[in-house]
């Protein structure tokens, strides 16, 4: 027997797992239920992806915490990738700015209160 894998749940009864379906999700591997999609959610294609409705934002892709970019809603795009912030954002909320170009092909810096802008 396997353990389970993310995106799916353990029926104890049986002693198998199975898939979750489209509007469900698993982020834990020995999670014995698939949740449901969270309102903050554009949608979940089963499995283990949760993708966010614009305006949100989680800290990975492990964590189902979803947060209300309150600050500046714009900042934080949504989709099924975490980190999914408008450009030079980056950041808890998408509140911070890409000021070494990690993730951005250029700099950025602070333009305005939770604004950035190229450094250029």
């Amino acid at each position: 027997m396997r353990k389970c894998l993310r995106g799916e749940a353990y029926i104890s009864a049986s002693g198998i797992c199975f898939e979750c379906k489209v509007g469900t999700y698993s982020l834990d591997e020995e999670s014995t239920e698939c949740k449901k999609c969270p309102e903050e959610a554009e949608e979940c294609t089963g499995k283990n992806v949760i993708s966010l409705r614009s305006g949100y934002w989680r800290a990975n892709n492990n964590s189902d915490k979803i947060i209300f970019c309150r600050n500046m809603e714009s900042n934080c795009l949504g989709g099924s990738k975490n980190f999914t912030c408008a450009e030079g954002h980056i950041g808890a909320l998408c509140e911070s700015c890409d000021i070494y170009a990690h993730y951005f092909d250029e700099a950025y810096s602070v333009a305005e209160e939770y604004t950035c802008g190229k450094c250029s």
